[in-house]
Order: C-alpha cells, then structure tokens, then sequence
C-alpha cells in the first residue's frame, strides 16, 4: 500500500497509483527510489490544491514526512494551482519526522515568485525537477552521510553550504542577491 492510500484510509489498490478522494481536484503518487545510499521517497502532487483539497494534502504530506525512509522530494511539477493555504503547507516543514531532508521540485515560476516573499527563513529547498532533487539529495549525501541518514538533526536547510551539481538548484528571486 502507497503512502497515500494509506494516508487517505484506502483498501488495497496498485501500489504507489494515483490516489484522488472522489470529487477532488487533486491525485497523489508516491515512488521509492533506491540505489546505494539511503532511499529517497518522491510525492508527485497533480492538480489544484484549494480549500476543499487542502485537508487531503495535509493529510498526505503528514503521512509521507512521517514514513519516508530517506529524504522526501515533494514534485508539483503537474500542480496546476495552489492557494495560499497550500503553499503554508508545503513551505511548513524542514526535514522529514527522521530528521531526513525535505525538498520541494517542480515548482512553476509563479509559485517560487510568491514562496519567496511569503516563507519565511528556513523554508525547504526546491529544485526545478525531480531528478534534480534527487541527484542533489544524493550528492549531499556523499559529502555529508550524516545529513540524510538519521542522525536525529532537522536541518533548516538541508543542503546549506553542500556541494550541488551545476544548474540543478533554483534559488527563489527573493533570495538573490
């Protein structure tokens, strides 16, 4: 059973499936991808996250947080809306109920223009795409194993100060200097 239909209180379907509570807007998909060092849980978010899909995405981000095994990328890359009750929820957390590193990817340039003036410090870090969410994960947990594999800390910014391969992180407008 997926992270999600677990979290939504679903019988058994096809594991890791798109999951969405009849009459929403909103599906969830969750993949674990290993390879050596530890796994990394991607949550793929599709559609609008509003006021009547809000509480579903609650409900799934709280369960992947606490069941990731290794860092969790949240993907909005298929995310076609997302108020401002959506994006409190996805800039809230900074590490994983493991201590494991948090990220977002996938994110539109609108939704990094208003994150960046609406999060405050130590909000999560975002990348454009999952993969290279995954490979940052990655590359930060050859320089520092620590980080990613359940040391008990929950750092405010995971990757802060780690080696990130060339043009695989986007810093949001605000934070330019």
């Amino acid at each position: 059973m997926s992270l999600t239909e677990k979290a939504l209180g679903q019988g058994p379907a096809r594991p890791d499936t798109d999951v969405a509570p009849a009459g929403t807007q909103l599906s969830c998909q969750t993949e674990t991808l290993s390879s050596p060092g530890p796994p990394v849980t991607v949550l793929s978010l599709a559609g609008e996250i509003d006021t009547s899909t809000a509480p579903t995405a609650a409900t799934v981000l709280r369960a992947a947080l606490g069941q990731a095994p290794g860092p969790l990328v949240v993907d909005l890359a298929r995310l076609t809306f997302c108020s401002a009750a959506g994006l409190g929820l996805l800039g809230e957390p900074t590490a994983t109920a493991a201590g494991h590193a948090y990220v977002l990817a996938g994110m539109s340039t609108h939704l990094i223009r208003v994150a960046g003036v609406s999060w405050p410090v130590g909000h999560p870090d975002h990348y454009p795409h999952a993969a290279a969410a995954v490979i940052a994960l990655r590359a930060a947990d050859d320089v520092c194993p620590d980080l990613l594999c359940g040391d008990g800390r929950a750092p405010s910014s995971p990757l802060a100060g780690r080696p990130v391969p060339a043009g695989s992180r986007e810093t949001p407008p605000a934070a330019r200097s």
